[in-house]
């Protein structure tokens, strides 16, 4: 059963000036070590960062929940990748207490980028 859906586009200029304009420890406001590690050490650094981004606000989307919520972190929202390179959303804190309270059993997650546009899709299923 569909508990959530939640998409959302960023311009990937606007990612990039964020990212230029940050420091790492301002970095970490919004991603976690993991999310910085992998992004850096790409090629494709901004739109990396750009399609997570993207990714932790469809999730707050799919949660029902804005981005100033009480309790929520950006970080309690991580895009990693598995072996295969696929990307995966995994919840924690105050993210997953949330999905617990929706019942979601399973985090579906799309990601994509295309010139000046990264996308990402989560789906909540229960």
């Amino acid at each position: 059963m569909l508990k959530g859906i939640g998409i959302d586009v960023v311009y990937l200029d606007v990612i990039k000036t964020m990212v230029e304009a940050r420091s790492g420890e301002s970095l970490r406001d919004i991603f976690t070590d993991a999310e910085i590690d992998l992004c850096q050490s790409s090629p494709n650094m901004v739109e990396r960062f750009a399609t997570r981004f993207a990714a932790k606000e469809a999730a707050m989307k799919a949660l029902g929940v804005g981005w100033q919520a009480d309790g929520l972190d950006w970080t309690d929202i991580e895009v990693t990748n598995d072996d295969a390179n696929k990307p995966s959303l995994t919840l924690k804190g105050a993210a997953e207490l949330k999905a617990k309270e929706l019942g979601v059993q399973k985090v579906w997650l799309s990601l994509t980028h295309e010139e000046n546009i990264g996308l990402a899709l989560v789906v909540l299923e229960g």
